[in-house]
């Protein structure tokens, strides 16, 4: 967030106790700290830090540069919060800018970021496995590690009865993220699924929460053919038929992997119905699949397991433990610039 504090506060002996609080609370967090418009009222809180105790003048004075970062000012935080104690405190209808008091501005900065998701650990692992190597991926580790964010079980279909119960602050914390649930993208459907619909409508009522709508269907359509073969053919606790079930269904998927519908660039199986197959569906299927929905694994689908793996491992005959996926085939994907959008999305927001 940008936090800009309004100079008088630091002129106000009375509020010095809260002053300290909310500066220091800040201090290991990713937040942008000004003092006054444009951060240009720096020597009030100049003045006011050498009255403070020595232990806490260098990093103080460290968090006001970090603010003038030029990442920070060339791309500032989505969430600006303005503390005072003059005006009565508000949250605008976008949900991005705020009126708060010393005390309000506390809570806000030490709160993380709260991601909401339809399940919060499987959602959650695609994130961190699925976003690219290098910068963007270390940053959401350090941010998960450090608590700036906190993925939030949303309850599925619920989700957005989950949004609904949060407050106004609390949904100037918010982050939030849903399934597609379409057989096709939504740009050649015209239309979104109902349940996403109600996600949004909830998402959209003032103060607005930033809601990300995956691509495709849902997380498990973004797993490589090559990541779910890997896991099809493990042997490890894995009985023979279970075993079966899964190399059938995965080989069933190639011919479904090389099928794209008329204009469009990605195959069928970004979204497919992979938990439940066919029978998931309540409306009518796109004539697109009608070359697949005799085959017996793909009219059925393969069942929850098949989400979980982005938060499980596989464990090797020697003993040791990996992932299934690897960076390439999530690269080769062509899944990379939405994920990269998603995180950017998620950062702008803490």
């Amino acid at each position: 967030m940008r936090v800009t504090i309004e100079p008088a506060l630091f002129e106000d002996s009375r509020r010095s106790f809260d002053v300290t609080r909310l500066l220091c609370a800040a201090v290991g967090r990713p937040h942008q700290l000004l003092i006054g418009p444009a951060g240009r009222a720096r020597p009030v809180f100049e003045r006011w830090l050498t009255g403070q105790g020595a232990d806490i003048q260098a990093p103080l004075r460290a968090l006001l540069d970090r603010s003038l970062d030029p990442d920070l000012t060339r791309a500032p935080p989505d969430v600006w919060i303005r503390v005072t104690e003059t005006e009565e405190e508000r949250v605008d209808v976008s949900g991005r800018k705020a009126t708060a008091t010393l005390q309000r501005a506390i809570k806000l900065i030490e709160s993380p970021l709260h991601l909401v998701l339809e399940n919060g650990v499987n959602d959650a692992a695609f994130l961190r496995k699925a976003a690219p190597p290098g910068e963007l991926r270390d940053w959401l580790e350090h941010a998960l590690g450090e608590k700036w964010i906190d993925p939030v079980n949303g309850g599925g279909s619920f989700l957005g009865k989950t949004l609904a119960s949060y407050s106004p602050w609390q949904r100037l914390r918010c982050w939030a993220m849903c399934d597609a649930e379409t057989w096709l993208p939504s740009t050649f459907l015209l239309t979104e699924h109902d349940q996403v619909r109600k996600f949004r409508k909830e998402a959209d009522r003032a103060p607005r929460v930033p809601l990300r709508v995956l691509e495709r269907r849902a997380i498990e359509n973004y797993l490589p053919l090559r990541a779910l073969k890997r896991w099809a053919y493990d042997r490890s606790g894995t009985r023979q038929e279970e075993r079966r079930n899964r190399t059938c269904f995965v080989e069933a998927l190639v011919p479904l992997d090389s099928r794209r519908p008329p204009h469009a660039r990605f195959p069928l199986r970004h979204h497919y119905h992979f938990e439940r197959g066919f029978g998931a569906a309540k409306e009518e299927i796109p004539p697109d699949y009608r070359d697949f929905a005799s085959d017996p694994f793909l009219a059925k689908g393969l069942g929850d397991p098949v989400k979980r793996i982005w938060a499980s491992t596989r464990r090797a005959t020697d003993g040791t433990t990996g992932d299934w996926l690897e960076d390439g085939w999530l690269a080769a994907d062509g899944q990379r610039p939405e994920i990269q959008r998603i995180i950017a999305s998620i950062r702008s927001r803490i």
